[in-house]
């Protein structure tokens, strides 16, 4: 007999992606021979979406296109490869903060505080402990999947943002992944070049007082502002605003991260927190 019980509809529907990297999927796939059609297949979303950088789609829809790109590539990896191909430039206008910041600290602080204008399944945050920072990332979209080629896509990126806008001059001195160990870690050492710690309570990079304070050249921050503004215009609307789907991460705190982090970011990395600060020496 067919069940009555009606399909669970997501509850982040209004939790919003930019295409973003994800629109060089179509042809990364395609160099494994597979078509990008079978990665879409029976999601609620057109294939042509990902044609478009500037595209917005469900967040969990673009985690599970990820998760099975992955899967149909046979490439465990695969998170790595999106994301050491791109930098800033490819996230619309919070990466033309990066760019426009005297410093990197200064530019990681204004690119956080807008980085929801690209995503609401995602926060980044950059918390301060003495000097060191760590430039991190957590998903809070209850519906997404992938985890694993998330954080590898976007710590590849993470890393990308911190070197290419400073020249080279600034770079992680580690990187931190939330998830497990893959069978074989040495794509993520070979790409990255810096320890690579994995079962770690957060995904970020590790950053010291030094790479902080690296200037980006060509930098105009009278240019700032108008971004700003820019960026602000271009948060999705959403039916239930920010704050009802992280509230599981909100807790009373004073640390450091509340002067320097807007709510959603702050209560984020006051979560990870909590659990430890830094990172296990596990690999």
């Amino acid at each position: 007999m067919a069940s009555r019980t009606a399909p669970r509809v997501p509850y982040s529907l209004d939790a919003l992606q930019r295409v973003s990297l994800l629109s060089g999927l179509p042809a990364l796939l395609a160099e494994y021979g597979v078509p990008f059609e079978r990665a879409v297949d029976g999601l609620p979303v057109d294939p042509k979406a990902f044609d478009d950088p500037d595209e917005r789609v469900p967040h969990w829809v673009a985690s599970r296109v990820l998760g099975r790109a992955a899967q149909l590539s046979g490439r465990p990896d695969l998170g790595l490869i999106p994301g050491s191909r791109y930098d800033h430039r490819s996230l619309g206008v919070p990466g033309q903060l990066l760019q426009h910041s005297p410093t990197l600290e200064s530019a990681l602080d204004a690119f956080v505080s807008m980085q929801h204008s690209n995503s609401r399944g995602a926060a980044a945050y950059l918390p301060r402990y003495g000097d060191t920072a760590i430039f991190g990332y957590g998903v809070y979209d209850r519906d997404a999947t992938a985890h694993e080629q998330i954080y590898a896509l976007i710590m590849a990126l993470a890393f990308n943002i911190v070197r290419t806008p400073t020249g080279g001059s600034a770079r992680a001195s580690k990187v931190l992944l939330s998830t497990r160990p893959p069978t074989d870690p040495t794509p993520f050492s070979s790409w990255f070049g810096v320890p690579v710690h994995f079962s770690q309570t957060q995904s970020g990079l590790v950053l010291s007082r030094r790479t902080l304070n690296a200037r980006i050249p060509g930098a105009r921050p009278e240019e700032l502002e108008r971004l700003m503004r820019l960026a602000a215009q271009a948060i999705p609307p959403s039916d239930r605003v920010w704050t009802d789907r992280a509230k599981p991460f909100s807790a009373p705190c004073s640390c450091v991260a509340r002067r320097r982090l807007p709510r959603r970011q702050h209560a984020l990395a006051c979560r990870f927190a909590r659990y430890r600060v830094g990172w296990r020496g596990n690999t």
